[in-house]
């Protein structure tokens, strides 16, 4: 199912009601009660769209991918080390389709150890390869790293031609690997990953209050106009849209509460919800 647009959906959900509700209950709501009830929920409105465009926009943690090139590719691990010292802590790099420009990029972090790096290289390669005949090296699966004295396994993702770090997982829907990745969210036709995760969360919270205030209003609308008319039946025949949009904003609520509880108990656990769900430890 293609999931593109769906947010449009979640959108429509949001602004259409919000018409109604602007359009037949606050008239009624304001007269009666003055701002008290109207400015929380226009600001929760606001906010619970521009989270929603937010989240859906912007990137959630995408590592760029490694296209395979026509000449033959092979895999080096060099260790890191700005104090050249080898009881100091070292974090390994993947660099693919080893060339001299890439090898420059990879270590521009580290300009000391650059030189004796690709010198050490180059002297281990023509060792092996004298005659620069091009080796494949098929990839491993998976393979172990030293990250602050920690033993940690990485895999490699053939998809993307990367090896992916720490809590690092391949989306299928996107065909891409996200860092700290969550969950797919087709309501936001986005993955929900790293740089993302706290516009969903605002979104999702935004969306609770911005369904309470609606239903509170649309309750007070009623109470006040069964007052006046004398009965319930007159005061919904007088505004049937507030008594609609107190039913629709309830169910609203009572299906982005759990959720919406369910992410903050993530938060305080700190693990995503692919981690949660698949028992992952969390480096």
């Amino acid at each position: 199912m293609n999931t593109r647009y769906l947010y449009l959906v979640a959108l429509s959900l949001i602004i259409i009601p919000s018409i109604f509700f602007a359009s037949f209950v606050i008239p009624i709501l304001y007269v009666r009660v003055g701002y008290y009830f109207i400015i929380p929920w226009a600001f929760l409105l606001v906010s619970s769209v521009n989270t929603l465009l937010v989240a859906r926009s912007i990137d959630p943690g995408y590592l760029p991918r490694v296209i395979k090139k026509s000449i033959d590719d092979t895999t080096v691990d060099m260790p890191l080390d700005n104090n050249n010292n080898s009881n100091s802590n070292s974090t390994f790099l993947d660099i693919e389709t080893v060339s001299s420009d890439n090898i420059n990029k990879a270590l521009d972090t580290n300009p000391s150890s650059s030189s004796d790096s690709i010198s050490s290289f180059e002297q281990q390669q023509q060792q092996q390869n004298p005659n620069n005949i091009p080796i494949k090296k098929k990839k491993q699966s998976k393979k172990t790293i030293n990250i602050n004295g920690e033993s940690i396994t990485i895999f490699y993702c053939k998809s993307c031609n990367i090896y992916r770090p720490p809590r690092c997982s391949h989306c299928s829907e996107c065909n891409r690997c996200v860092m700290e990745f969550d969950h797919h969210c087709p309501w936001i036709s986005n993955c929900v990953g790293k740089r993302n995760y706290r516009y969903f969360v605002y979104f999702v919270w935004s969306a609770v209050g911005l369904s309470i205030m609606t239903m509170a209003s649309s309750i007070v609308t009623i109470i006040k106009l069964t007052n006046e008319q004398g009965s319930f039946v007159s005061a919904v025949a007088k505004s049937p849209v507030a008594l609609l949009l107190a039913g629709y904003a309830f169910l609203l609520f009572w299906t982005l509460i759990g959720l919406g509880g369910y992410h903050l108990h993530l938060i305080c656990k700190d693990v995503t919800t692919r981690e949660d769900t698949t028992d992952l430890s969390k480096v």
